[in-house]
């Protein structure tokens, strides 16, 4: 189970990108996170794999949360989380 509880990040210290963002998905559901540009998709998904360090809240994978881990321990989380990037860093067009 993947459980985002009150999640905030902010870039300048002053302007909120993400404010009290919670939500949770069961391992046989699918989610889709969907929104104007600007609005938070891509911050929402690169905290969830702890690439950026958000400011608040915590992100649980089966009750273990990652914003707590260590470099190794992060490493081994990661390998349940799959990401895949807008740009083409994996695969040649």
């Amino acid at each position: 189970m993947l459980t985002v509880n009150h999640l905030a990040k902010s870039y300048d210290g002053e302007k909120k990108n993400l404010t009290d963002v919670s939500f949770q998905v069961a391992p046989s559901e699918v989610a889709v996170i969907i929104g104007p540009s600007g609005a938070g998709k891509t911050t929402i998904l690169r905290s969830l794999n702890q690439l950026i360090k958000d400011d608040d809240g915590e992100i649980l994978l089966d009750d273990v949360d990652l914003r707590q881990l260590n470099r190794a321990e992060l490493r081994r989380a990661r390998c349940q989380i799959g990401m895949i990037f807008q740009n083409y860093n994996l695969i040649e067009p």
